[in-house]
């Protein structure tokens, strides 16, 4: 038994670092073409985390021979989640303070042009404006990100475990 849940950690490792490295990838092409607030690059991330965890499960079902219940895949999908969400919301707390250190501040005034486009009176504009900036920076953003991202990953390794797992054949005695 010991055996089982080292491998299903070391696959929750592989693909949880591999899907980070991709999505850091990501995250750097689209700072170099100035893309950083965009929405293609808000949502970029979500296909990359199905798609690892898709993987991840399919392997770790191609490699085992036993039969490999629901709730194995799906806590094989949430670790390759875990792993995958600390590793890319370390990466961006460097990011955040180190490599792009005006994202915070583009990030405010694009919150505050959608603000202001949605008609928000200006004597709610200046509070929604510092609440923005409270919720806006290297720490608080990726966190909040990170926890995201554990909620979306579970929910999506809910539905992918449904086809990922391998029932016990019936066989006829």
């Amino acid at each position: 038994m010991a055996n089982e849940s080292i491998s299903l950690f070391k696959f929750a490792l592989k693909f949880g670092l591999i899907g980070a490295a991709v999505s850091i990838v990501l995250t750097l092409l689209f700072f170099l073409l100035d893309m950083s607030e965009s929405t293609l690059s808000q949502y970029a991330s979500y296909p990359v985390l199905l798609g690892i965890i898709l993987w991840g499960q399919i392997a770790y079902r191609k490699a085992e021979t036993l039969v490999i219940g629901y709730g194995e895949t799906f806590g094989l999908g949430v670790m390759i989640i875990c792993y995958y969400a600390l590793v890319t919301t370390v990466y961006l707390i460097v990011h955040w303070s180190f490599i792009d250190l005006e994202l915070a501040s583009r990030v405010t005034a694009v919150a505050e042009e959608t603000l202001r486009s949605q008609g928000l009176p200006e004597d709610q504009l200046g509070p929604a404006i510092e609440m923005q900036k409270m919720l806006i920076g290297p720490i608080a953003t990726p966190v909040m990100g990170f926890i995201g991202t554990m909620f979306i990953g579970t929910i999506l390794s809910l539905i992918t475990s449904i086809f990922t797992r391998r029932a016990k054949v019936a066989t006829a005695s």
